[in-house]
């Protein structure tokens, strides 16, 4: 599986970093749903949205940090 990550994601993660935010906490979180680790994605409280986010995941790395995600698959 391929990750790209998005100029808007990628300009949040400079402002965090800029804050000093514990960006590296990232790193397991992502290769976690890459792997499909069940274990890890239970503990980060990795879930599906509704409504107008339907097709959207969510994670929480640490209390104050919330990602979202889209998982597209080659074509789409």
């Amino acid at each position: 599986m391929k990750i790209k990550a998005t100029k808007a994601f990628e300009r949040e993660l400079k402002k965090l970093k800029k804050k000093h935010f514990p960006i590296e906490i990232l790193k397991p979180c992502v290769a976690a749903i890459v792997a499909q680790d069940q274990a890890t994605l239970k503990r980060i409280k990795d879930h599906a949205l509704q409504g107008k986010w339907h097709g959207y995941r969510e994670f929480h790395p640490a209390r104050y940090m919330v990602i979202t995600e889209k998982i597209m698959t080659a074509g789409s």
